[in-house]
């Protein structure tokens, strides 16, 4: 378990940008994910394509979501109601799509509920699924694949790279060498989706980055930004809430450079 205060003063500037960036605390100590059980995701796939259907999300049908409308300043509906909005703009039938970090199989599900039939899931706690139209990757595999994706997707994931939560080795840079791999494993037409916390800058340890006007750039350095989803600019101004752990989570269409 390493508190930030443990750090050393070189790995702390890096974390704060030299004190740019404030530190607010909501600790997880990883051992507690170190010991769990690889989830066996074919018991519950059907019960999540069944469920998180356009219809079903846009009538608030699908049944509990973790990020539900409300939540997260979401007004019209959850992330899955903003996440069908994006892929309304986008054809991912007979495409190749990637989804990074995945408790449960929602994202999966709503792709494969639009037409997606190779989807792949990247996840250090990899599941086990014998469903032809989705594999698994943990990360290290999915650094050294040849495949390249049409689209990427990443909802509440990005953000907590290289801050040990999930017994991962500490570094200030996680989430950019992340993003760094994803720009390589994207078509040169592909596009990204992101979820990730955005407000005035924050790193609540060791739970996650907060982005809003300085790291946020750094982080999108080899994207542009399409168009924002269950949120928009103003998000960067948001101020978090709850001793500075919570901020708005919008959803984020953006194409490389």
């Amino acid at each position: 378990m390493t508190r930030f205060n443990e750090l050393n003063n070189y790995i702390k500037n890096k974390f704060t940008l030299n004190g740019k960036i404030p530190v607010t605390n909501n600790f997880f100590n990883p051992e507690q994910y170190r010991s769990l059980i690889i989830p066996n995701w074919d018991t519950i796939i059907n019960d999540y394509i069944t469920r998180f259907t356009k219809e079903n999300i846009s009538s608030e049908n699908h049944g509990k979501e973790n990020y539900p409308k409300g939540d997260l300043q979401y007004k019209e509906g959850g992330a899955s109601y903003y996440l069908c909005k994006v892929l309304d703009t986008l054809d991912v039938k007979d495409k190749t799509v990637a989804v990074i970090g995945s408790e449960n199989p929602w994202i999966e599900a709503i792709l494969y509920n639009y037409g997606c039939r190779d989807i792949v899931t990247i996840e250090y706690n990899k599941p086990t699924i014998n469903n032809t139209n989705f594999r698994i990757l943990n990360y290290e595999e999915f650094t050294t694949t040849d495949i390249k994706f049409d689209y990427i997707l990443s909802y509440s994931s990005i953000e907590h790279s290289g801050l040990g939560r999930y017994g991962d080795v500490i570094n200030p840079d996680g989430d950019i060498e992340t993003m760094d791999v994803i720009k390589n494993k994207l078509k040169s037409n592909g596009k990204l989706v992101i979820g990730i916390p955005i407000g005035l800058d924050t790193l609540v340890w060791n739970a996650n980055r907060i982005y809003g006007n300085i790291r946020l750039p750094i982080l999108l350095n080899n994207f542009k930004i399409i168009e924002w989803y269950g949120g928009d600019k103003s998000c960067l101004d948001f101020k978090p809430i709850y001793n500075g752990v919570f901020a708005p989570q919008p959803i984020l269409l953006c194409s490389l450079l």
